[in-house]
């Protein structure tokens, strides 16, 4: 029985240093992946070898044979990597006044029980500071996650394309109020609008090279001044104006032209009330 069981795990041994040919290989899976307790022996195998490469206690013949077969592949390498760092915890966390338990290989072998396994009354003491490490490992993946679908969600939002500003226009007549029974033309700006865009009747909008708008309220106070450019037809002008630098209030624009003297004169008014939304 001692001779089948060392043939077995020499078998299984050469099959997690990928030592075995195909056909044999193959055989071991169909073996040991389709039966639960195979399985966990194998994996009892894998974890005693990963723990003796760690220990220094593998042959040198078998350890160079592990380096080329775990150090090389990334999910292997992972499990050594992890049973490195929980030997390093148990290391600092074992009291020195426990007893380590002892249970031989044959005993690990016939069980099905890992070197990890086998040796649980020795970790007892400091498993609940090992549970909060890896509770706080596991919740700080958690934030990190979180974090990385925030970043992803704002470069999606940065790369799709953004909505363009609300431009409101509204189309004025030149002329000053006169008279008690005189309406003012009242327009009104929704909320959200960036622009408003202020189209100016003015037959003969060639007669001059260049225009200027100065927009003040009734009371005198300017709220936007610039360059007026034509609209696309010959008797319209445009003046555009920042949404924010208005308010609810009456206003007056007045249109000047650039003369061939290099000044600016006074061509036409315009008046109207507005209102913000």
């Amino acid at each position: 029985m001692h001779t089948v069981l060392e043939a077995d795990e020499k078998r299984l041994t050469q099959y997690l240093l990928g030592e075995l040919q195909e056909e044999d290989r193959e055989a071991v899976e169909r073996q040991y992946f389709d039966d639960d307790d195979s399985f966990e022996k194998l994996n009892a195998l894998e974890e005693e070898l990963i723990r003796d490469y760690l220990r220094g206690d593998m042959p040198p013949d078998m350890r160079g044979k592990f380096e080329e077969r775990y150090l090389t592949n990334p999910p292997l390498r992972k499990k050594v990597e992890e049973a490195r760092s929980l030997m390093q915890i148990l290391a600092k966390e074992q009291p020195e006044v426990a007893a380590p338990v002892t249970i031989s290989a044959a005993q690990r072998r016939t069980s099905g029980l890992s070197w990890f396994q086998a040796n649980w009354l020795r970790w007892a003491v400091p498993a609940a500071g090992i549970a909060c490490l890896v509770f706080a490992i596991w919740t700080g993946r958690q934030y990190v996650d979180s974090r990385n679908q925030v970043a992803r969600l704002e470069r999606e939002l940065a790369g799709r394309p953004s909505r363009p500003p609300i431009v409101v226009s509204f189309l004025l007549s030149p002329g000053l109020l006169r008279g008690e029974g005189a309406k003012q033309r009242q327009l009104s700006i929704p909320s959200g609008a960036a622009t408003v865009r202020l189209e100016l009747e003015f037959p003969g909008a060639k007669r001059f090279a260049r225009y200027r708008g100065v927009l003040t309220t009734v009371d005198g106070r300017e709220a936007s001044s610039g360059e007026i450019t034509g609209a696309g037809t010959p008797d319209t002008l445009v003046m555009t104006v920042d949404a924010a630098a208005l308010a609810t209030d009456d206003y007056l624009l007045k249109l000047q032209g650039l003369s061939s003297s290099g000044t600016y004169e006074d061509l036409e008014s315009y008046s109207f009330g507005l209102t913000k939304q």
